[in-house]
């Protein structure tokens, strides 16, 4: 395809040269028309007002989107995200975007938006009579190990019609903005933010990267959080009309050190999603405790404690859940409340090879000592059940890990004597 591509170019008077596949650019003559760029990404005008979003419009996108990660892939330790997938980019290009501004996120770690534009060549009446038309697929890659994103754009099905003969060979160029949201800081000068090619270039060699990096003490509290957003914009700045930068993506990533991520002190995330930890009925070494979660959240009134109108907080139709990391002494006393929940109501049951197991998890603010921490809480909000001990222990692994693979922070935790950012996360149990 890339050759009947170049055959194409040369054809039309591109004359890609050598190696490096640049060609002159024409010089636009006097009185010889404008060009237009558009593409379903960007549907206003050029001059529409943009505006930096803020961190309410990054948490109320995650609100709107999920996904599920199942505890099973949790059995054997943290899966490896050190390095990017190979074949994202086809699975993105295989992806049907609704919105490309917005793209889509398969998980924390892996971006993906595609999106069509086109220059049109408008003559002296203001009609169209040539141009250029391209698809373009863009991913990110967030990481364990490195406070970087890094960015792969593919230019393809390049076709040309028409009158062009003003500019044959424009630059097509992607420029990605870098701002601060939580901090006093966005990206480092490290950031490699744009990529400018000619036609020419795009169709001998159609892929090019750029990433985004944030130094290590950059952010706010002892994880070193660090929200940024960035805007990706499209243009060519050697045709007259279509040298204004144009908006394609609009998204946000979130770096961090945070020193208990196993392996991996620093890191980075997308984290306009919420996480949904999947358990399981019918996987036979966590069955007992997804039963348990399933009772608390599908019927609360049956559970243990007894409490009047409950609501369990960190089921899938519910309030999300956060956790609960730098707080000692709250995660003891959320395990502590839950035990004394259970010997109330199973005096025996160590005997029995048996856990008490609670949901919301003791490592998260919810946990069942909640009341005794925050006094606008509901007390006994929470769900108690006596089950299999190695049940519950592997169970409670698979927590542990994932927090470690999806770089779950503290979630809650507050910073200068309020509460900066947040950290949702809820689980969900299937058959």
């Amino acid at each position: 395809m890339r050759k009947i591509l170049a055959a194409m170019a040369i054809g039309l008077g591109l004359a890609i040269s050598g190696l490096s596949g640049i060609a002159a650019a024409g010089v636009p003559e006097a009185n010889d028309g404008s060009w237009v760029l558009t593409s379903p990404a960007n549907v206003k005008t050029a001059t529409s007002k943009l505006r930096h979003r803020t961190y309410q419009d990054v948490l109320e996108s995650a609100a709107r989107q999920l996904y599920v990660a199942d505890s099973s892939n949790y059995r054997n330790g943290v899966p490896d995200q050190r390095k990017a997938d190979p074949g994202q980019l086809a699975e993105c290009a295989g992806t049907i975007i609704g919105n490309p501004v917005r793209g889509y996120l398969k998980d924390r770690f892996h971006f993906c938006s595609n999106w069509s534009a086109r220059l049109d060549h408008r003559n002296s009446e203001g009609v169209v009579d040539g141009g250029f038309t391209f698809d373009v697929i863009f991913i990110g890659t967030s990481y364990q190990g490195a406070r970087k994103v890094d960015f792969e754009v593919l230019v393809e099905r390049i076709l040309l019609w028409g009158n062009i003969s003003s500019n044959p060979n424009p630059l097509v160029t992607f420029k990605i903005d870098c701002y601060k949201i939580t901090s006093d800081r966005g990206c480092d000068a490290q950031s490699n933010t744009g990529v400018s090619k000619r036609i020419s270039q795009w169709v001998v060699s159609p892929h090019s990267k750029m990433w985004l990096q944030s130094g290590f003490n950059d952010g706010i509290g002892p994880d070193k959080v660090n929200f940024v957003g960035w805007q990706v914009f499209l243009s060519s700045p050697d045709l007259p009309g279509a040298g204004t930068p144009q908006l394609q993506v609009d998204q946000s990533a979130r770096f961090d050190s945070a020193p208990y991520i196993t392996n991996y002190p620093q890191g980075s995330v997308f984290p306009e999603v919420t996480p949904h930890l999947l358990y399981k009925t019918s996987d036979p070494e966590v069955n007992e405790t997804a039963e348990h979660i399933k009772a608390a959240c599908d019927d609360p009134q049956s559970t243990i404690p007894t409490v009047p109108n409950k609501v369990i907080p960190g089921c899938r139709d519910g309030k999300s859940i956060y956790r609960l990391y730098y707080d000692q002494n709250r995660r003891n006393q959320n395990r502590a409340m839950a035990v004394r929940t259970c010997e109330a109501k199973w005096p025996n049951y160590p005997d029995e090879g048996k856990d008490c197991d609670e949901f919301p998890f003791s490592a998260t603010y919810e946990g069942a000592a909640i009341g005794e921490f925050e006094p606008t809480a509901t007390p006994g909000m929470y769900s108690v059940r006596a089950l299999d001990s190695a049940d519950n222990q592997k169970a409670g692994s698979r927590l542990g890990t994932w927090y470690t693979a999806d770089r779950i922070l503290d979630g809650r935790l507050p910073v200068g004597g309020s509460v900066q950012y947040y950290e949702p996360f809820k689980v969900w149990i299937q058959s």
